[in-house]
C-alpha cells in the first residue's frame, strides 16, 4: 500500500495511452463516427454500472425533471461536444 498512488498514476497513464492508440487504429479502420458511437455507448453503461455499484439508491432520488435535464446535458456534452470534435479530427 506504500506505492498505491504511484501505481494508480502509472495505470492511469497506461490507460490513457491505450485509449489513444485504440482510437487511432480503430478510427482509421472503421471511421471516427462509429468509434465515437461505441465509445459513448460503453461510457454510458460503465458510468451507470459504477453508480449502481457504489450508490445503488441514486435512481430513487432522481425526479423526472432532473432526469430530463441530465439527459439533455449528456446529449449536449457528449453528442455535440465530443462527437463533433473527434469527428472533425479525421
Amino acid at each position: 500500500m506504500r506505492y498505491l498512488g504511484e501505481a494508480a498514476s502509472l495505470l492511469a497513464s497506461v490507460g490513457w495511452a491505450g485509449s489513444a492508440l485504440f482510437f487511432e487504429f480503430s478510427s482509421r479502420k472503421i471511421g471516427s463516427l462509429y468509434v465515437n458511437l461505441w465509445r459513448l455507448l460503453w461510457a454510458f453503461f460503465l458510468v451507470l454500472a459504477v453508480n449502481l455499484i457504489f450508490y445503488p439508491e441514486f435512481l430513487r432520488h432522481v425526479t423526472p425533471i432532473d432526469a430530463v435535464w441530465l439527459l439533455l446535458s449528456g446529449l449536449v456534452g457528449f453528442l455535440w461536444g465530443i462527437f463533433f470534435f473527434f469527428g472533425r479530427l479525421w
